[in-house]
């Protein structure tokens, strides 16, 4: 399991709220259209265990245990999310899926890979194992996982995002390439979106991130939007001084407040 820096461990306190998840959601997977509604929002367990025989090779999984079953040899993996909620609205039900990430990571394609892997297998064991005990034939469908990578890195994200783009495809196949799998990491980069698809303070925090990467911008930004800035929530304004690296140039009364509560920074 990775180590949380500050960025990542205040991404973690600050969608611990339903309202803001829903919002980040809604304007990231669904493109701003209300879809989830935070009432619906359930925690669910974040670590899934499988079992699989050794010989399988996964990338990045941990190895927990490993036992023999009928003269096979089998080890025991987990994949831990960041984030993992059900959204359970009668008629409407799926699962979304959160990795909160600080720098470029080339394996991310495989990790979302065998994180979705580990879940859907969980799923269907879980499945069978109620559809044997209710002795039904009829087996029920897999809970579909919406799933993206939400990206907090002060430069741009420069490696893989497409599972493909880590091929090295032949020539002479290339052109039957859409045979082979393909996995998107959903990417939101935290710096370049929409605020108009937002309908919590993530609007007001995507304004002023769609500056941050431009620091004499960002600065007259926050200078001609202080009043603003100053009527958002204290949660938001601490999250905004984590994220930005400056706690006095968002506000200096929530650094005094707050600053105590993330050490280290």
């Amino acid at each position: 399991m990775k180590a949380f820096g500050a960025k990542d461990q205040g991404m973690q306190e600050y969608l611990a709220d339903h309202e803001r998840f829903a919002d980040l959601i809604n304007g990231t997977v669904f493109a701003g259209k209300q879809i989830i509604e935070a009432q619906y929002l359930k925690e669910v367990q974040r670590k899934k265990r499988v079992s699989v025989a050794d010989t399988a090779d996964l990338v990045n999984l941990q190895k927990k245990n490993s036992s023999s079953q009928n003269g096979t040899k089998r080890i025991y993996l987990e994949r831990e999310r960041d984030f993992l909620r059900l959204y359970d609205k009668p008629g409407c039900r799926f699962l979304i899926a959160c990795e909160v990430e600080s720098s470029a990571d080339y394996e991310m394609p495989v990790r979302c890979l065998t994180y979705d892997g580990v879940e859907y297998t969980n799923q269907l064991k879980a499945r069978k194992q109620k559809d044997d005990s209710e002795k039904t034939h009829e087996r029920q469908p897999l809970i579909p996982v919406f799933h993206l990578v939400v990206y907090l890195g002060e430069k741009r994200w420069i490696s893989k995002q497409h599972l493909q783009e880590m091929m090295k495809i032949p020539e002479e196949v290339k052109k039957f390439s859409g045979q082979l799998p393909e996995y998107d990491i959903g990417l939101v980069d935290i710096h370049e979106q929409n605020p108009d698809l937002f309908h919590t303070e993530w609007k007001e925090i995507f304004k002023i991130m769609n500056h941050s990467r431009k620091k004499e911008e960002l600065r007259k930004y926050i200078e001609d939007h202080k009043e603003e800035i100053q009527k958002l929530s204290v949660e938001t304004r601490w999250f905004l001084g984590i994220l930005l690296e400056q706690y006095t140039i968002v506000d200096e009364r929530v650094m005094e407040v707050c600053a105590s509560s993330v050490p280290n920074i």
